[in-house]
């Protein structure tokens, strides 16, 4: 699967991500795809940190019961 950069990705990645490089040229970096799913996994996080895991025990079991 090839990964494909899009616009608004880059500022999701600066909202959650330090950038190594320290300079976000986001777009022409070879590790965007690993940075962007960091940051989608510190975003899904929070937001289920946030709603208290909707009941759940604990965020697996949040996530789980999701995709059942």
């Amino acid at each position: 699967m090839i990964f494909e950069f899009e616009d608004g990705m880059e500022d999701f990645i600066k909202d959650y991500i330090d950038c190594e490089n320290g300079d976000y040229d986001c777009k022409n970096c070879s590790n965007n795809d690993e940075c962007y799913m960091e940051a989608n996994a510190i975003c899904n996080h929070e937001f289920a940190e946030s709603i208290g895991y909707g009941g759940y025990d604990s965020e697996d079991e949040f996530w789980e019961s999701l995709y059942d």
